[in-house]
C-alpha cells in the first residue's frame, strides 16, 4: 500500500532507483537521500538516477515538459558541510520517465 500509485514524485525516485540497480545488478545499502549519487557499481563508479512522469495524481495543464537538470551540484559532508565549488557528482547518468498512459502506473 505505501507505493503502490507510481504517479507519486516520491514513490516515482524510489522505484527508478530500485529498477536501475536491478538493471545493474546492485545490490544497494539502505537509501539515503542525502547521498552525493544514488547508487554505486561494484567498481565504485557513481550513479545518479533521475525520473519524471508524464501523468501526475493532480491533473495537469498543459501536459509537463520534462527537463534533466541540476547534474553538478555542491558536495556536502556532515563533518566540512557545503563544498565552495559545483562539480558533477557521478560518472554515469540515468534518466527513467513513465510515459502518458495513466491507469498502467497505478
Amino acid at each position: 500500500w505505501a507505493f503502490s500509485d507510481l504517479r507519486m514524485n516520491y514513490v516515482l525516485v524510489v522505484f527508478a532507483e530500485w529498477m536501475v540497480a536491478q538493471l545493474f545488478g546492485i545490490d544497494p545499502p539502505a537509501r539515503d537521500s542525502w547521498d552525493s549519487c544514488d547508487l554505486k557499481t561494484s567498481d565504485g563508479k557513481a550513479i545518479e538516477i533521475k525520473s519524471a512522469a508524464y501523468v501526475q495524481t493532480w491533473e495537469t495543464k498543459p501536459a509537463p515538459r520534462i527537463v534533466f537538470t541540476g547534474l553538478r551540484g555542491r558536495k556536502w559532508t556532515p563533518e566540512t558541510g557545503y563544498t565552495t565549488e559545483q562539480t558533477y557528482m557521478s560518472s554515469v547518468f540515468r534518466s527513467s520517465g513513465i510515459g502518458e498512459d495513466g491507469p498502467r502506473w497505478t
